[in-house]
């Protein structure tokens, strides 16, 4: 029987923590990727970003060695890669519908560093300082000990905000999205970004950095309003939105393109390339 490893993301290319010298990190995991890599018969990415990042991270890693460096294993590796976007379970997040203003702008995302809150919060508070009328909510999991960034915004962001915290109860979560008029991800590491798919799937307008996954999870149609090159310019596209002198997409526009990642199809996606790898030694994903 064939086996198959997904990464949905990897040790490889994993951002160091803020200060942490790269040189004094813990190759074991990256090194444990590589070992599943060159057992598997399929390796499978959640994106083609990833697959691209995972290689060329691997290629470096192994030069970093003494001797004896296999670097015949990326191009290995490599022969036998596929992409497969994962799929959302999209059952409990509404129709967009009406929502009340002042805009709110969503952050979604696991509380980490690789996900740079900093960034989002410095934006944001410059444009309360300015008096762009907007709130926000902030959702997401935390693990252990957040970044100290999120209860210094919490105070200073007071009664703009709407919603801070974790939704455990998928049904709460949807309606939650449903409120938000902009959701912003300001991501150092991103393999897909399956927490903005479900907030556009709500109706929200993304606004994501021109790089990772991004340009290839956002449809093309939507770059030239989506995608953002640097903080000043996620300032300006956010302070335009709130103030009105940009419209915000159209929310059932949105949610038909993003449709494509609802596990509905997705699921097809992956029946079909199961039964591929299984009709063949050499099968294709």
């Amino acid at each position: 029987m064939p086996a198959v490893l997904y990464f949905h993301e990897n040790q490889v290319v994993y951002p160091t923590r803020p200060g942490e010298p790269p040189a004094e990190r813990d190759l074991q995991y990256a090194f444990t990727n590589l070992a599943s890599a060159l057992a598997a018969d399929r390796v499978v990415f959640n994106s083609a970003f990833q697959r691209d990042a995972f290689l060329e991270g691997l290629d470096r890693l192994l030069g970093r060695m003494p001797d004896a460096r296999p670097r015949w294993a990326v191009a290995e590796i490599a022969a036998r890669s596929g992409v497969l976007w994962p799929g959302v379970e999209v059952a409990d997040i509404p129709q967009p519908g009406p929502r009340e203003e002042p805009p709110v702008i969503l952050w979604n995302h696991r509380w980490e560093h690789d996900k740079d809150p900093e960034l989002f919060f410095r934006v944001l508070l410059r444009l309360a300082d300015e008096g762009v009328p907007f709130r926000v909510a902030v959702a997401g999991e935390r693990f252990g000990r957040a970044p100290p960034v999120f209860e210094e915004a919490r105070a200073r962001l007071g009664p703009r905000v709407v919603h801070w915290g974790y939704v455990p109860d998928r049904r709460a979560y949807g309606r939650l999205l449903a409120r938000c008029h902009v959701v912003v991800s300001t991501a150092r590491q991103e393999n897909f970004g399956l927490s903005v798919v479900e907030a556009v799937y709500a109706g929200a307008h993304p606004l994501v950095p021109a790089r990772l996954a991004y340009p290839e999870v956002v449809p093309t149609e939507f770059h030239a309003a989506c995608l953002y090159g640097d903080p000043e310019d996620l300032a300006a596209r956010i302070r335009s939105l709130c103030t009105g002198r940009e419209k915000l997409l159209d929310p059932g526009r949105l949610r038909a393109a993003f449709g494509r990642y609802a596990w509905e199809k997705r699921g097809t996606a992956f029946d079909e390339a199961a039964e591929r790898l299984s009709g063949s030694a050499a099968g294709v994903v």
